[in-house]
């Protein structure tokens, strides 16, 4: 999620996301393999490591939870300290940004779903059975 969505930002608006004077504390390659690395650290071990499937609904739930109370905290500290967390955030129209982390839950779903979709191409029936609480983790 973090990975799609700085690369996305910082595709539109560079400056915005991680501004050129940060180049100085966080080079450019570092800077890449921040926000790069852990992706494909997932994807290898999605590959090379079984790991059952929890239910839609549950994964849905809980991430919608998250959701609420991570925008909740950005929009506190934009509140007590006048100031967003994120620039980026100061530049869309306020009534756009519930529109923004709307679209950033529906993109983690969307991303489990493709990270299920890859987990059932490398693991098969195994993936399915995980998800009826067929199959116990070895």
């Amino acid at each position: 999620m973090v990975q799609v969505t700085f690369w996305g930002l910082y595709a539109i608006d560079r400056e915005g996301i991680h501004p050129t004077r940060l180049d100085g504390i966080l080079p450019p390659l570092l800077n890449h393999l921040w926000h790069s690395l852990v992706a494909v650290a997932v994807l290898i071990e999605l590959l090379l490591v079984f790991h059952p499937f929890p239910r839609t609904l549950r994964v849905a739930s809980t991430q919608f939870a998250l959701s609420i109370v991570y925008t909740v905290l950005i929009v506190y500290l934009r509140q007590t300290t006048g100031k967003w967390v994120y620039p980026f955030l100061g530049k869309i129209p306020p009534p756009l940004i519930p529109v923004f982390f709307a679209g950033g839950f529906v993109l983690t779903l969307v991303l489990f779903f493709i990270s299920k979709g890859l987990a059932y191409l490398r693991w098969g029936e195994r993936i399915t059975a995980s998800i009826k609480g067929e199959v116990k983790e070895d």
